[in-house]
């Protein structure tokens, strides 16, 4: 009855999201993580009962920390908004993380700069790589504007570890720099190389928390790999 009730909350809250403000709907959903956490007696590491949760969730880390569940609390292609239990918060626009928040509030913003025709994770290839850039933002930090500029490319395939399984998925390197700030880094994405859907990222923005992330049940359907 509990989890019930909870989903019914849930799909209500959802389709009146677009109207509601980020602090409300933050403050809703990482309530709703902790209550949906809570639901699931043990931890989640199967196809099989991550493909039986009634609700799209990831599991993601914040600068190395324990791994947490994720709850879907917007969406509307490309932008998606995960909620924890612990008030923490992801935006994403597309593949890359866009929006960082933290309790102490929003801690980056990226936005990808569109300066050439395309689309960098559908034409990069083993025989070509991707110029990408960014415009970046740390708001605690009071900086604005920078730009992230680098390559993505395809660095061959890994073995992962999802579900509680192997699964074989094509590595993505994107390499990234601010120049002002004598910063460079590497965000790394694992895709099925069928689908081009990606499971598992790491990401870091030049400041704030570095996020590493696993699809437990997607947003959309999608084959598992």
């Amino acid at each position: 009855m509990k989890r019930i009730y909870l989903l019914i909350l849930l799909g209500v809250f959802v389709s009146g999201c677009s109207s509601t403000s980020d602090k409300n709907s933050s403050s809703f959903f990482s309530s709703s993580a902790k209550l949906l956490t809570n639901l699931v007696s043990t931890p989640v590491v199967t196809k099989a009962q991550a493909d039986k949760l009634p609700y799209a969730s990831i599991y993601a880390s914040f600068s190395g920390g324990a791994y947490g569940m994720m709850v879907l609390g917007y969406y509307q292609e490309p932008v998606r908004k995960w909620y924890s239990a612990d008030r923490y918060a992801l935006a994403f626009n597309g593949n890359q993380i866009q929006q960082i928040y933290t309790p102490k509030g929003v801690q980056v913003e990226a936005n990808a700069v569109q300066f050439y025709a395309g689309e960098p994770f559908k034409d990069v290839s083993a025989e070509r790589n991707m110029p990408v850039i960014y415009k970046v933002n740390f708001p605690e930090q009071n900086r604005y504007g920078l730009l992230a500029e680098g390559e993505l490319r395809i660095a061959g395939e890994e073995v992962r570890t999802l579900w509680g399984e192997p699964v074989r998925l094509q590595r993505l390197e994107e390499t990234l720099s601010i120049k002002g700030l004598n910063k460079s880094w590497v965000n790394i994405y694992w895709r099925d190389p069928k689908t081009g859907f990606i499971w598992e990222s790491e990401q870091y923005w030049g400041g704030g928390p570095r996020v590493k992330f696993q699809v437990l049940k997607p947003w959309m359907e999608v084959l598992y790999p």
